[in-house]
């Protein structure tokens, strides 16, 4: 018994290693998702509507539930005692980027980002294609960049936010300097 388990388990080896040694890497690697859009389609002006959504998708994603909870009382004030994790925070002992606020910087950091790079382009495409009516796309994506920004400084003592990739920014925000980062967003939306 022991030695037909044995062969059965070498022939199994034997054929493995064999189909693995006559595919290459990128062959079995590769996936094609047909339902993606590929990063070369983000330059193209009818697929706006479908990035202006993903703005608003990324928003609402992190900012629903920053919402949901901020309704609740928290065990702070239903008991006087605050949870270890967010005491640690509040109390700058540890980065904003190690506890449970993280989640929310990133995700409104994302969504600022996203809304940055969104709107340059959508004022890219009102310029090359002035014969679409794209500004309900740039308002509602400077909107929802300029509300990612607000709820960000609402959340966070101190960020470091730097939408520009070629203008990468260290300097730490207080929190007005974070509102002030929403304004022009918000005034150009207008």
């Amino acid at each position: 018994m022991k030695r037909i388990t044995m062969k059965w388990l070498s022939l199994c080896a034997v054929v493995s290693l064999t189909v693995l040694a006559a595919c290459s890497p990128d062959d079995i690697l590769q996936v094609d998702n047909p339902d993606a859009i590929q990063l070369s389609a983000l330059d193209d002006v009818d697929l706006a509507r479908v990035q202006v959504n993903g703005v608003l998708d990324q928003f609402y994603g992190v900012n629903g539930t920053v919402l949901e909870y901020a309704q609740y009382p928290t065990d702070e004030v239903m008991t006087g005692l605050n949870w270890e994790d967010y005491a640690r925070v509040n109390q700058r002992i540890i980065s904003y980027l190690e506890g449970p606020t993280a989640g929310i910087f990133e995700g409104t950091s994302k969504g600022l980002r996203m809304g940055h790079d969104v709107a340059e382009r959508i004022r890219g495409w009102i310029t090359e294609y002035p014969e679409k009516d794209l500004d309900d796309e740039l308002a509602l994506t400077l909107a929802f960049t300029g509300y990612s920004a607000v709820v960000m400084a609402e959340n966070m003592c101190q960020t470091v936010v730097s939408p520009d990739p070629d203008d990468p920014s260290g300097t730490v925000l207080e929190q007005v300097e974070n509102f002030a980062v929403a304004v022009p967003y918000l005034e150009e939306a207008h």
